[in-house]
This record gives C-alpha cells, structure tokens and sequence, in this order.
C-alpha cells in the first residue's frame, strides 16, 4: 500500500503542483470522503485503501475516480522513472524525463 499510496500521490503532486504535505496532498483531499464513505474500515497497507477504492469506483466522487485513473496509467511509470523521488524532485523528473513516459500517460496528464 505504502508504494501504490506515494505513487498516487506523486502523480497527483506533479499534475497539481501541490505541496508535499500531509494534508495539501492531493490524493488524501481528492478522495478523503470517499475513503471515509467506503473503506474507512480498511487497514492500510498492501494496496488495500486503492483496491478499495477502485471497488467502488462507480459511486467515487468526479475528483476522486480521476485521481485513481491517472495513478493507475502513470503510478508505475513514475516509479520506474523516478525512483523513490519525493515531492518537488518528483515533479522535475516527470519533467525532466517526459519522452520517457507512454503515450497514455502523456494524454492522462495532458487531460488534467
């Protein structure tokens, strides 16, 4: 969960340019309701909290199923790509490395 958990996040830091902190970090805000709604019993760990997630994915609020789609097509790339890189070093090795990235992850992050 921990790994699938900073993806999510660093994907979201990069398209939004937020700030690394707990509580301005994208995914959390994107997806705190519905985490309470749905999964609030749901240890973390393992990808459990995303499994979870996306097992509800039709009643996920807009903001929330987009920030899961864009850490589902580009999450891995940036891991590959980027390391265990954080926060603002994440964000300048997406851009960085941009070429690098797929094609669906280029058009996901062109979307946002």
């Amino acid at each position: 969960m921990k790994t699938t958990s900073v993806l999510l996040s660093l994907s979201l830091l990069v398209l939004a340019g937020a700030a690394a902190a707990r509580d301005a970090n994208p995914m959390a805000q994107a997806c705190k309701a519905d985490h309470a709604k749905f999964c609030k019993s749901t240890q973390p760990g393992g990808g459990r909290i995303v499994e979870c997630l996306k097992s509800h994915e039709a009643e996920l609020a807009p903001a929330c199923k987009s920030a899961l789609d864009t850490a589902s097509t580009c999450g891995p790339e940036v891991k590959r790509i980027c390391g265990d890189a954080k926060g603002s070093a994440v964000r300048e090795c997406v851009k960085a490395h941009a070429a690098e990235f797929s094609e669906a992850c280029r058009a996901t992050l062109a979307r946002r």
